[in-house]
């Protein structure tokens, strides 16, 4: 019931079955297949299977950007940031010898690669891409939008925690090969990095099925759940209403 309401009510998931039912199907059967992998390895397969389709739809509805290239603004700060570097010079002997540390540093090719495979990656992690539609770091070319309501957050990491004590060699291969996708192609997608949809919308789901244990001797129990969801409802409703206008 809570694994169903987490995946049903969030705007992501009717974003993507606006844009694509097809990949909004494999989203929620992915999502299936990782939550009941959790008690079942049974389903290890299936859930391969799923995540190797996602991968394909990722890469093919991405806005694929050379790594090695710079927009104008990024150029306009290597320019700067090249004009701040003090002239450095070796001593051998009667010799000087000129060291273009700022060229080494800022024009190699190599090292604007691995800058933004690290911005990449850096991206996809950041948990305001998710809850907070990226603010207050709105990027310039990309489409913004709150994903999951911003008052499961809490629930998202207390449920990333008992996922790590659960089984940790499921949560390790699923992001890592999901990173790596990323580093490379980025996220510039109109529906976003739906790749991390099923290990977000799980994680929220034993969240809160955690949370509800914890409370589930309480007194007054029920008031606490019946506050949760009128809360949540609220919240929804806004993040809808700042959705459609």
């Amino acid at each position: 019931m809570v694994f169903l309401l987490v995946i049903l009510t969030n705007l992501w998931i009717w974003k993507i079955i606006s844009v694509n039912i097809l990949l909004a199907v494999l989203l929620i059967v992915t999502s299936c297949l990782f939550f009941k992998s959790l008690g079942n390895k049974s389903v290890y397969f299936l859930l391969i299977i799923a995540y190797f389709l996602l991968f394909i739809f990722q890469y093919k509805t991405t806005s694929i950007q050379p790594l090695s290239a710079l927009t104008k603004n990024e150029e306009l700060t290597q320019i700067q940031r090249i004009k701040e570097y003090p002239p450095t010079f070796l001593q051998l002997g009667p010799k000087t010898l000129w060291i273009p540390a700022a060229h080494w540093l800022e024009e190699r090719k190599e090292l604007i690669v691995l800058r933004h495979m690290e911005e990449n990656v850096f991206e996809v992690l950041d948990p305001n891409l998710y809850f907070f539609a990226n603010h207050p770091r709105e990027r310039v070319g990309y489409t913004e939008f709150e994903k999951f309501p911003y008052i499961l957050l809490p629930f998202f990491l207390y449920g990333l925690y008992l996922l790590f004590n659960q089984n940790r060699k499921l949560l390790f291969w699923t992001p890592i090969p999901t990173l790596l996708l990323f580093s490379l192609i980025g996220s510039n997608n109109p529906l976003g990095p739906f790749l991390f949809f099923p290990i977000i919308a799980c994680s929220i789901a034993i969240g809160l099925e955690g949370a509800f244990q914890l409370i589930k001797h309480l007194k007054h129990q029920k008031y606490f759940v019946v506050g949760f969801l009128i809360v949540f409802v609220l919240v929804f409703v806004q993040v809808v209403s700042y959705a459609i206008h």
